[in-house]
């Protein structure tokens, strides 16, 4: 019994630590019928950093209009924005089906999802933290960011035009799933097939330097050369 309530304070104090505090910020959403419609939103941030934290938003966000709360699901609107600590954020309702078979179906599998880049080819991102916040926590391949305390971790998503998503994993999806971290080659496989009409991108990722967090570099060389 002893063992059990102390693994539940410490899942209440990791928690509590994961999150500086709450916030309410103005924004808008765009809905199903292209309205944009301005309301207030509840986000969170890191307490180490006090950034935004993207992996608590990307399945829904809490919604304030007219003095009243509610969940806005990402199948419900096009886009969501907002600004904090003068920085504009923009995170886009895309369907995830490959990485969520489990959801329920009120979800629909959309996401809001945060574009780095936008070009003919666009790169989106999913955020995790170590907490297990942010889209199919179980469900994607990641790669770590950096080494703080909580870990921010990253899976980057391609789009030609308006052509199906493209899911970059760094790990070996079968052995992430045990819990193992083995990092695979098949992402640059990917990309080799997916850049094929540009000789330049492809002699950038065949270099032997090229690693997955220079796929945003990637992306703008492709923009930037191989319209």
């Amino acid at each position: 019994m002893r063992f059990y309530i102390l693994f539940f304070f410490i899942i209440i104090f990791n928690n509590q630590t994961i999150y500086a505090k709450t916030h309410i910020v103005e924004g808008y959403y765009i809905d199903l019928n292209d309205k944009k419609i301005e309301v207030s939103f509840e986000i969170k941030t890191y307490e180490e950093d006090s950034k935004v934290s993207i992996a608590d938003i990307q399945e829904r966000i809490i919604v304030i209009e007219n003095n009243k709360k509610f969940k806005l699901w990402p199948y419900m609107a096009k886009e969501i924005s907002f600004n904090f600590n003068d920085k504009n954020y923009i995170l886009y309702s895309k369907c995830l089906e490959c990485l969520c078979l489990a959801c329920p179906d009120t979800l629909q599998n959309n996401f809001f999802l945060i574009k780095k880049i936008a070009g003919i080819v666009s790169l989106y991102s999913i955020e995790e933290t170590s907490s297990g916040k942010g889209v199919g926590a179980d469900l994607i391949a990641r790669t770590s960011l950096n080494n703080n305390p909580i870990k921010r971790e990253l899976t980057y998503i391609l789009q030609k035009n308006n052509d199906k998503l493209i899911f970059l994993n760094l790990y070996d999806e079968k052995l992430y799933f045990l819990n193992l971290h083995i990092v695979s080659t098949e992402y640059k496989a990917e990309l080799l097939k997916y850049f094929s009409d540009c000789s330049i991108a492809l002699d950038m990722i065949k270099s032997k330097d090229f690693i997955y967090l220079k796929i945003p570099e990637l992306v703008n060389l492709y923009n930037s050369n191989c319209k």
